[in-house]
């Protein structure tokens, strides 16, 4: 095309000034091409970055969940022992109302068989020999009490 061109001037000099606009403009634009390639590796690093990123919070979060599963688990066993201490208490408590209304109820009754007995009189030979005392019901009855309360 040079060639023919070469035989009018103002063609060449078109030519030339076409020839120098396309190296500007090549020049121009192979270095923001170079510089968005660049960006575009460190784009990508980054978003490799933020994708790790994300997957161990993931991975942390599944860890957690599994945690709080397991502390559920525990708090109902804890609970249902909590339970289990609280019926045994009440029924410990009943045992005890029981306990205590029946010795109100044996007092009572020993205290009316010690009335009942007191109107009776026994004779009894000392450990001396054949020597006879008379004594009253009430006093066999509480020396036997106290003998018996001493064993217990």
């Amino acid at each position: 095309m040079r060639e023919t061109v070469s035989d009018n001037p103002a063609q060449v000099k078109l030519l030339n000034e076409v020839e120098e606009n396309i190296k500007d403009w090549n020049a121009n634009v192979t270095e923001p091409i170079e510089e968005g390639a660049q960006l575009s590796i460190q784009t990508a690093e980054s978003l490799k970055k933020i994708v790790e990123g994300a997957q161990d919070t993931a991975s942390r979060i599944n860890a957690m969940a599994e945690t709080t599963v397991e502390q559920a688990a525990t708090a109902n066993e804890v609970s249902g022992a909590i339970q289990q201490v609280s019926t045994i208490t009440e029924q410990t408590a009943a045992g005890s109302e029981e306990l205590a209304s029946s010795s109100e109820q044996l007092g009572a009754q020993a205290t009316s068989l010690n009335k009942l007995v007191s109107n009776f009189k026994t004779d009894s030979t000392d450990e001396s020999g054949g020597h006879r005392t008379t004594q009253s019901a009430t006093a066999s009855f509480d020396s036997a009490y106290a003998d018996a309360a001493s064993v217990v």
